[in-house]
């Protein structure tokens, strides 16, 4: 008898076919910018050393990104089809995306002392009216607050995936055993 994989599974892997048709776009897009556009491997000198790194290789991982977006993909129609092997890719994938948010945010936070705003009494000094002084000054804070929205706005349904990937009831619908039909959720 056949098992029956639950419909929140098959419908999460869909799900994340989808996302890693999208992904796999994005990386051949990518791809394509780094060989069309070269000087991209040259950013602001002024730059971190990781942001300048991250430039020196982005064709490199930009090539990286497809075949990782095709694994992803691959993975989730297993996932969907209730295969265990689709779970593990998929949680190994979203702990990746887990940590590259964190990364994100670390170089997000790295770049900030190389925004070089004129402080609030030189913008003043220059004849910029106090009040729009008072704003540009207030620009590097509203960057560091931003960074850490787009962490979170991307960490948290990420993480919220990973521990719905690890649950009890997806682990048993892709158990695989064949002795027990699951019924759908």
């Amino acid at each position: 008898m056949a098992r029956t994989v639950p419909s929140n599974v098959r419908t999460g892997g869909y799900l994340c076919l989808a996302l890693g048709i999208l992904a796999t776009l994005s990386g051949a897009m990518a791809l394509a910018v780094a060989i069309l556009i070269p000087d991209l491997r040259h950013p602001f000198p002024q730059s971190s050393l990781p942001v300048r790194f991250l430039g020196a290789h982005f064709t490199q991982l930009a090539g990286a990104q497809v075949p990782l977006a095709v694994l992803f993909s691959a993975g989730s129609v297993a996932f969907a089809r209730g295969r265990e092997w689709g779970r593990r890719v998929l949680v190994i994938m979203f702990w990746l995306a887990l940590l590259y948010c964190l990364a994100f945010l670390v170089l997000w936070e790295l770049e900030l002392p190389t925004f070089h705003a004129p402080s609030y009494s030189e913008m003043v000094a220059q004849g910029t009216p106090p009040r729009e002084a008072r704003v540009f000054a207030a620009v590097p804070i509203a960057m560091a607050v931003g960074g850490l929205i787009v962490v979170a706005f991307y960490g948290v349904p990420v993480y919220l995936v990973i521990r719905w990937l690890r649950s009890p009831t997806v682990v048993e619908a892709c158990r695989g055993d064949g002795q027990q039909s699951l019924n759908a959720t």
